[in-house]
């Protein structure tokens, strides 16, 4: 299991909320950011254009996820989780 997928498994519904966004969010993007040992310390939404200044360890960076509205909450985090672990395995190649 991957570094942001057990990290994801952590969140709560109102923090959940905060990774989807009700369309297509190009202007923003989520960080995850690590420890030294490949964990998960926490996340951060920074604008798309913002470049990692090389300190400490290189962060993933993923797309916002998609809100469908609470009926598809469950489906949607599903694929935000899935799209982040996929993101984590190319930018960390783990």
């Amino acid at each position: 299991m991957s570094a942001v997928r057990d990290y994801l498994k952590t969140q709560h519904l109102f923090t959940m909320k905060a990774f989807l966004s009700q369309e297509e969010n190009p202007s923003q993007r989520v960080w995850f950011h690590f420890d030294e040992e490949g964990k998960v310390t926490g996340h951060s939404f920074e604008p798309a254009d913002k470049e990692w200044d090389g300190t400490g360890p290189k962060p993933v960076i993923t797309p916002m996820g998609r809100y469908e509205g609470e009926a598809k909450l469950s489906e949607n985090w599903a694929e935000f989780i899935k799209m982040a672990e996929e993101e984590e395995q190319r930018q960390r190649g783990s």
